[in-house]
């Protein structure tokens, strides 16, 4: 029995969680490098939580792209995990720690947005020759 090739669906999500990944790394980096800059800013949360933002989102996004290159059933389920711990921190970090009445926020974007990953990561997942890829381990 031959291994079924990775499609592209699998290559696309791989991509979008290194972009992920990428922007928690750049968040890390700009604080530890401009720390005394957003301090003297008066933010609304202290840099030690930008921090643990941007190594959340690192360590996800790259957990995420790393682990679709495994040919397992868990796959789908850690990726669905991923995906909703980084769903959780951003409207956790919208709604919760950043709020604030006075700023313009653009809600129906962010809905967009979220609701287009989701389906995007079920419409991958769904895909016959997706899943006959992640079961091939199975069946070996």
């Amino acid at each position: 029995m031959t291994k079924p090739k990775r499609r592209f669906g699998i290559w696309l999500l791989s991509i979008l969680f290194v972009l992920i990944g990428l922007s928690g790394v750049s968040r890390f980096w700009l604080v530890v490098r401009n720390g005394a800059f957003y301090q003297s800013l008066g933010l609304e949360v202290s840099t030690g939580y930008l921090l643990a933002g941007g190594l959340l989102w690192a360590l996800t996004g790259f957990c995420g792209a790393v682990v679709l290159f495994f040919r397992r059933s868990f796959v789908p389920l850690a990726v669905w995990a991923g995906a909703a711990v980084l769903t959780i921190s951003y409207w956790f970090d919208r709604l919760v720690m950043t709020a604030n009445p006075d700023r313009a926020t653009n809600w129906a974007f962010a809905l967009l947005v979220n609701g287009l990953g989701g389906l995007l990561i079920f419409w991958i997942f769904s895909r016959k020759k997706n899943r006959a890829y992640f079961e091939w381990s199975r069946q070996a």
